[in-house]
């Protein structure tokens, strides 16, 4: 799923009963990188520490 920005989350998506459609967090993607490993954030849209299918931590700077 694409995201309109940094912490921004999509737009919307309209579900045919005019409600839109709600999404879990973790249904969206994090746009983290472990800088050592340079692996992805697993965890979905959130706050706090990040985490790799590792398991290493880590907080962007």
């Amino acid at each position: 799923m694409q995201r309109t920005g940094r912490g921004l989350p999509p737009a919307p998506v309209p579900s045919g009963t005019g409600w839109p459609e709600l999404r879990s967090s973790q249904d969206l993607e994090c746009d983290g990188t472990n800088p050592s490993s340079k692996r992805p954030c697993v965890l979905g849209d959130h706050q706090g520490y990040h985490r790799d299918e590792v398991g290493a931590e880590w907080l962007d700077d």
